[in-house]
């Protein structure tokens, strides 16, 4: 059985008032439709959502080499998703293999750092107004990740032969993975406002807040933390907006998984390299408040982080 998950209504939520707005401000409204990559799922509930504004999609799904079965599995599933998802389609796109392409591998390992996924397809374009990072079942430290992101913003620079912007999304899940890991996080974090001019008393609270929460919720500051820093290493401009938290579910069986959700913009600088970054800027991040989905409405979420606040000489 494949793997399919569903956030229904509440993800459907998020698609269209959080996510789309991004989207249709970066395609100018559609006019200047983007294309799309990432893990989309099998069910492309995003890209059908967004298609306004977007021309083109490569998706990723699982690895089934060396397992003939799966493989053939997976080759029917594609054909039926290819089949069903041109129904959804408007603008009467003509031909669905003309602008959806779907490549199966780990999408770190082998499709961003390797360029390369199962029988050695490759990508058929490398750059993307639309990038969407949804890891199921995994978290941003697992390996090989974080270098998969810096590659892959890294290659948007170099790819580019112009200024540009682009919509990143990443969702991670927000799993425990125990007091040593989450004191690791929290003073990774922690050293980031290390050199910082942050009035005492809310660092105080900020760093006691830290020790004391769960360990996945740490990932709404480190997570667009470390996107910023990759960014600024490339010399370029990134905006993040407010990050929510939610419980996807999975179809067919009782089970479900807590999820933040990552949005942003990220501006490319043709004519810069690397840029320093600024603690204005990072504390500006942990400053964002957390948001979640609770009787059909986007409100802030009951958990917090304390805010931070600079010395005026900082300012």
């Amino acid at each position: 059985m494949i793997d399919v998950f569903t956030g229904g209504p509440v993800k459907d939520k998020i698609r269209k008032e959080l996510d789309a707005p991004l989207i249709k401000e970066v395609s100018k409204d559609g006019k200047e439709k983007l294309s799309y990559f990432g893990l989309s799922g099998p069910l492309l509930y995003d890209i059908i959502e967004w298609q306004d504004y977007l021309k083109d999609f490569t998706v990723v799904e699982e690895s089934y080499t060396g397992r003939k079965e799966r493989s053939m599995e997976r080759n029917r599933q594609e054909l039926l998703l290819k089949n069903s998802f041109i129904t959804q389609l408007r603008d009467g796109r003509g031909v669905i293999n003309d602008f959806l392409a779907v490549i199966y591998g780990d999408i770190d390992r082998d499709i961003i750092l390797k360029g390369k996924g199962d029988f050695g397809k490759e990508l058929p374009r490398q750059q993307f107004g639309l990038i969407y990072l949804d890891y199921y079942g995994g978290i941003f430290k697992a390996k090989h990740r974080e270098d998969a992101i810096k590659k892959l913003i890294s290659n948007q620079k170099e790819i580019s032969e112009k200024d540009y912007d682009y919509v990143l999304l990443i969702t991670v899940e927000n799993l425990d993975k125990g007091e040593a890991e989450k004191r690791k996080l929290a003073n990774e974090i922690l050293d980031n406002l290390k050199n910082a001019r942050v009035e005492n008393g809310s660092i105080e609270n900020f760093n006691k807040f830290l020790q004391g929460c769960r360990y996945g919720l740490l990932q709404k500051i480190y997570v667009p933390i470390q996107i910023y820093l990759y960014t600024k290493f490339c010399g370029d401009g990134i905006k993040f907006y407010e990050p929510v938290i939610y419980q996807e579910n999975k179809i067919e069986i009782k089970k479900s998984a807590e999820m933040l959700h990552f949005r942003s913009i990220i501006s490319i600088q043709k004519g810069k390299r690397t840029t320093t970054p600024l603690i204005k800027d990072i504390v500006g991040i942990c400053n964002l408040k957390l948001l979640t989905v609770e009787n059909g409405k986007i409100v802030p979420y009951k958990e917090q982080f304390p805010e931070l606040y600079l010395n005026k000489k900082a300012q």
